[in-house]
Parts: structure tokens; sequence; C-alpha cells
């Protein structure tokens, strides 16, 4: 069994996360269906359609596609399902302001002025 002892200090207030594999999995299930859920009724309370924006999105949309078929979540209807940086309904930051280079995130941070993801690396 996998077991982890983790906390969260958010805004100087610490919260348990989930210490089991199992936790961890209805968790994220949670998780992925209130994401899904909230951007549905945002869009709907402003009468358009969903845009995904995300920094390097065809990783990150697929990657929350598999997350969502491991928990038998059906995707909204909208949701792109071949990602690419140019899909209607995505908005890539990378592509947008590093053209077909790309962008760092860090980089993209700073020169926006912004705090950025710090020592913070994908692996």
């Amino acid at each position: 069994p996998i077991s982890t002892e983790a906390c969260l200090i958010r805004d100087g207030e610490a919260y348990r996360l989930p210490a089991t594999f199992e936790e961890a999995m209805a968790a994220e299930k949670v998780a992925l269906t209130s994401f899904f859920a909230a951007i549905e009724d945002e869009a709907k309370s402003h009468g358009c359609a969903p845009v995904i924006v995300a920094h390097h999105a065809p990783f990150d949309l697929r990657f929350l596609i598999q997350r969502a078929v491991v928990h038998g979540i059906r995707l909204p209807h909208w949701w792109p399902r071949d990602p690419k940086p140019w899909s209607p309904g995505v908005l890539d930051t990378s592509a947008v302001w590093g053209g077909r280079e790309g962008i760092k995130l860090d980089t993209l941070c700073r020169a926006l002025g912004l705090k950025s993801k710090g020592d913070i690396d994908g692996a």
C-alpha cells in the first residue's frame, strides 16, 4: 500500500493531504469533476464556449484527458480531444508568447513581472 504523510500550508493554514493511495485517487476524482463543472458553469453564465488556457497545452490537456479516463469521468462535449496549440477552444501561452519554439514558463513570468514557479520543474 502507498502511504504518505504530507500537508499543504496555504495562507498560514495547514491542510492535510490524502494519506493513502485510495484517498489520493478519490480526491483527484473530486478535483477533476469539480474542475470540469466549474468551467461549464462559468461558460454558461457568460453564454460562451470555454477556452482552456494552458502553458504547453498539448501535454497538460492530454494529461487531464488521461486522468479523467482513469476515473471514468466523461469529458465535457467541448473539451479538446486531440489538443494542439492552435486548436479551437485552446490558448497555449507557450505558443502565443514564444511562437514555434515556445517559451519557458519561468521566462514568460519574468517578462510579465509575475512570480515565477521557482525551483519546481516538470520532473
